[in-house]
C-alpha cells in the first residue's frame, strides 16, 4: 500500500514497510502503551480520555481526566508496567481544576500511577 497524500496518509519510501490502519475514531492521539497482542491503551491530548483498543476496535474509554490544553498542554504521555498479577498505567498530563478548559488556571504538570483493575 502506498498511501494517499490527499487523505493525509504517509507515503512509503521503502518496500520493506507495509502500512495498515489500526483504528479510527480518535481525537488527537498522542501516545499508546501495549497491554498484550492486539490490546493497547491510547490517549487523546485535548479530551483527556484514555481509551482501550482491542483487535482494532475502541472497546471503551477507561478514564476521563480534567486536562488544561492551552499552550501545548494536555494528556501528553502514557506507559504501562506489569508487575506480577498487577498492571500499572502511568500518565503524564497538565491537570486542570475544571473539566471546562480555559476557565481555571492549570494546577500543574502531573505524573500519576493508576492500577488497571479487572484486566
Amino acid at each position: 500500500m502506498q498511501g494517499d497524500e490527499a487523505l493525509g496518509e504517509p507515503i512509503l519510501k521503502s518496500a520493506e514497510f507495509h502500512l495498515d490502519r489500526v483504528v479510527d475514531g480518535l481525537s488527537r492521539p498522542t501516545g499508546l502503551t501495549f497491554l498484550g497482542p492486539d490490546d493497547f491503551l491510547v490517549i487523546e491530548e485535548d479530551t483527556g480520555k484514555v481509551k482501550r483498543v482491542i483487535d482494532g476496535e475502541i472497546s471503551q474509554s477507561i478514564l476521563d481526566l480534567n486536562v488544561s490544553t492551552d499552550d501545548s498542554r494536555g494528556l501528553i504521555g502514557i506507559d504501562s508496567n506489569q508487575n506480577g498479577s498487577k498492571t500499572f498505567v502511568f500518565l503524564y498530563y497538565t491537570e486542570s481544576s475544571s473539566s471546562r478548559d480555559g476557565e481555571h488556571d492549570p494546577l500543574g504538570n502531573r505524573l500519576y500511577r493508576y492500577e488497571l483493575a479487572d484486566f
